[in-house]
């Protein structure tokens, strides 16, 4: 669980990143930088996805 915990907090952390550095970029030349290098939107979800699936298990199991 703590892996997958871990994970979700860098790939959110890096979405955030990529969230501000749209926000300026499209102040700036109106693109945003995401569009073009991506972001962690779909790993952000994946991980979430894990780590709720994880919680469930624990919490049937009465962990």
């Amino acid at each position: 669980m703590s892996s997958v915990s871990e994970q979700l907090t860098e790939a959110e952390r890096r979405q955030r990143n990529a969230v501000a550095t749209d926000a300026a970029t499209v102040f700036f030349v109106l693109v945003p930088v995401s569009s073009m290098a991506g972001d962690s939107e779909g790993e952000v979800a994946l991980f979430k996805g894990q780590k709720i699936a994880i919680e469930q298990a624990l919490s049937r199991k009465s962990c």
